[in-house]
């Protein structure tokens, strides 16, 4: 590629991008460089290019290196022996951690753009594929960095001090066949079985995974909401229902401040777990075709399902959906989607402040005196008479 056209496609990088973006020859030396950079920028630039071939050991692939202090640049090998040099980025606050620096260069690394990793990898490949006709993807830039990432020795002495001292003072990690025993009763709806392994002594010792305690209770909390999870979805939860539930309690978790509280919380979700679990083996055993309506009504409940949509879905007539709907349920599809959705309205009416006029639009009824019209049918009292009888505020 001409010199001329070189700098051209260096310049449109840098429109693109607001990123400094410089260009080097097979020797190092700075073919261009947008903007203009100072003699303290380009030894800066140097440093980090030293430090990423000694972590690429020969690999052309791009490489995301992470310069202390929450900085990032991409450097990629060129076809030509050269190089093309696209950076710093940082992170939220990396600005107020710059150590002593040239003024000149310190500006700079603290103007630098704010970015995610995922968003600098697609700056980065959209870099490469100007100046170099060369298609990557974002993800494949991520991925093959993390594969060759080094991340030092003393990841690995950590884990040696670590495992000495575990076995020094036989302080082992709880087993899995231990962890097992409160799954399988996730898994199997068994509140029970799940009440009386929360009473048992704990077999073994909690991992260490911060220094900070509050921090520490937050980490195990999580790591049981992972597993949690996965237990229910096995034992029939469906998979949005079982996340959306791990999301709430996550977010719970996060805004309390004492680890007694933390794991209360924790043996509620446990058990919240196994009531869905439970609930899920009481449905009733549709056929493939009306599991599918159902499934769909559920996840809608907020829009306006029609018998036609049903019918696309399963790939059968309105008129046999509606028909095995009936004989498998015993309701109407219409009369099916207003009691799940005044069940739906009920909990919202329970648990939330929304106003009876905001739950009716947000259910699809087309007035409010229609919703309660519908309401009293199902429930037999109206939405204002359901929520007083809860002790709260109509």
């Amino acid at each position: 590629m001409a010199k001329r056209d070189r700098l051209k496609n260096v310049e449109r990088i840098y429109a693109l991008t607001g990123i400094h973006v410089c260009v080097t020859d097979k020797r190092g030396a700075v073919v261009c460089c947008v903007p203009k950079a100072s003699d303290a920028f380009l030894a800066f630039m140097a440093q980090c290019m030293a430090d990423a071939e000694a972590q690429r050991e020969g690999e052309r692939h791009p490489l995301i290196f992470d310069v202390e202090d929450g900085l990032s640049v991409g450097i990629a090998r060129l076809e030509d022996g050269g190089a093309l040099f696209l950076g710093p980025v940082r992170t939220e606050g990396a600005a107020g951690r710059l150590s002593a620096r040239d003024e000149d260069l310190r500006y700079v690394l603290s103007t630098a753009p704010v970015l995610s990793c995922h968003q600098f990898a697609k700056v980065f490949a959209t870099a490469l594929e100007i100046l170099t006709q060369e298609t990557y993807s974002a993800e494949d830039i991520i991925a093959v960095n993390a594969a060759s990432a080094q991340f030092g020795p003393e990841i690995d002495e950590g884990i040696a001090k670590e495992l000495f001292s575990v076995r020094e003072h036989e302080e082992f990690h709880t087993s899995m066949a231990y962890e097992q025993i409160a799954l399988s009763a996730i898994e199997r709806g068994d509140e029970e079985s799940l009440i009386r392994f929360i009473k048992m002594p704990m077999q073994g010792q909690v991992g260490r995974m911060s220094d900070d305690p509050l921090q520490q209770e937050k980490f195990l909390f999580i790591t049981m909401v992972a597993l949690s999870v996965r237990a229910a979805i096995c034992g029939g939860v469906e998979e949005d229902v079982a996340r959306t539930i791990a999301d709430v309690y996550c977010r719970r978790c996060d805004a309390l401040d004492n680890g007694t509280d933390i794991m209360a919380l924790a043996y509620k979700m446990g058990l919240h777990f196994c009531r869905k679990v439970a609930e899920s083996m009481d449905a009733p055993n549709y056929t493939p075709t009306v599991q599918k309506c159902v499934a769909y009504i559920s996840r809608n409940l907020h829009k306006n399902i029609s018998l036609s949509e049903l019918a696309e879905l399963t790939g059968f007539s309105r008129h046999t959906v509606s028909k095995k709907f009936r004989e498998e349920t015993g309701y109407a599809i219409t009369d099916y989607i207003n009691r799940k959705k005044i069940e739906e309205a009920t909990h919202l009416l329970r648990h939330t402040n929304l106003s009876i006029s905001d739950i009716a639009n947000y259910m699809q009824y087309c007035t409010q005196s229609y919703f309660t019209k519908v309401f009293r049918e199902i429930v037999g009292v109206t939405p204002r008479q359901y929520r007083e009888s809860r002790g709260m505020p109509a």
